[in-house]
């Protein structure tokens, strides 16, 4: 005969058990074996990685790479200017952008690019062209 008892009012209220988790803080630590991944190890196939490729590609010839440091630069950039343009797209989208966090951002893309070659061009006017262009003249 089984001795089991019909459940009482109490064990009805107790909480069902739940799985432990993980203390936020540890979800979160950097793993203790690092695999370090590579721009060259990228997938192919996907559209995102197709475009990753592309912008590396178009800067790193734009930048005449021809060093190991040009290259680490050019993936700078690159990486950059994709979390800059996923900003741009979330704020028209929902309305919102962390203004802080865009601008340091552009600022790194602005000196990162002027490492590689970006130049600001002088333009070469005379006084009569500066006026027309103002429409002072």
């Amino acid at each position: 005969m089984s001795t089991k008892q019909p459940p009482s009012a109490v064990d009805a209220v107790q909480p069902p058990k739940v799985r432990h988790q993980q203390h936020p803080a540890k979800r979160n630590a950097i793993e203790r074996k690092f695999r370090p991944r590579f721009w060259d190890q990228l997938d192919g196939r996907l559209a995102v990685r197709k475009e990753i490729k592309r912008r590396y590609q178009e800067i790193a010839q734009d930048a005449d790479v021809d060093t190991a440091m040009k290259d680490l630069l050019v993936q700078r950039i690159v990486f950059t200017s994709i979390l800059l343009e996923s900003q741009e797209i979330e704020a028209l989208d929902e309305g919102r952008i962390q203004i802080g966090s865009y601008v340091q951002m552009v600022n790194a893309l602005s000196g990162l690019l002027s490492k590689i070659g970006l130049e600001r061009k002088v333009k070469d006017l005379g006084v009569e062209q500066y006026l027309r262009e103002k429409g002072m003249e």
